[in-house]
């Protein structure tokens, strides 16, 4: 059965939305996984001075909190954190902004598509208003 002209005029548009969407998550996926791999090895290096810390004390003993202040060791990782978190969040919603406008550029498109094609035979189309032929 075929479909109605209407809904087959949407289909080039609906999958046009599709593919872009998968690219665009792919894209994010990408640019946060590069966010994490950055931050990382400042946990990384943190977990290890607290390695060190803990091997020095005597057993049942633990680590100060005030430890994580000396030599601004968790301001720094607080700093490293919220750059690469800011870097990833104005890139996001920067692809976010322009995914929006082809969504409404597209859905534009789409529904002149969709009016063409309800257009019966015999019918013109002349300032958007039907014209006998």
């Amino acid at each position: 059965m075929s479909k109605h002209p209407i809904h087959a005029a949407h289909e080039p548009y609906r999958a046009l939305l599709l593919h872009r969407e998968a690219v665009i998550q792919r894209d994010l996926h990408t640019a946060h996984q590069r966010a994490v791999a950055a931050i990382q090895p400042h946990i990384d290096a943190l977990l290890r001075e607290l390695a060190d810390k803990q091997a020095t004390l005597d057993e049942g003993e633990t680590i100060p909190l005030i430890w994580l202040r000396e030599n601004h060791r968790i301001a720094r990782l607080q700093a490293v954190i919220s750059a690469h978190i800011d870097a990833y969040s104005r890139y996001a919603h920067g692809v976010a902004v322009a995914a929006q406008r082809e969504g409404a550029t597209l859905g534009t498109q789409a529904a002149h598509a969709a009016m063409h094609a309800s257009v019966p035979e015999g019918v013109q189309w002349t300032f958007k208003q039907a014209r006998e032929k």
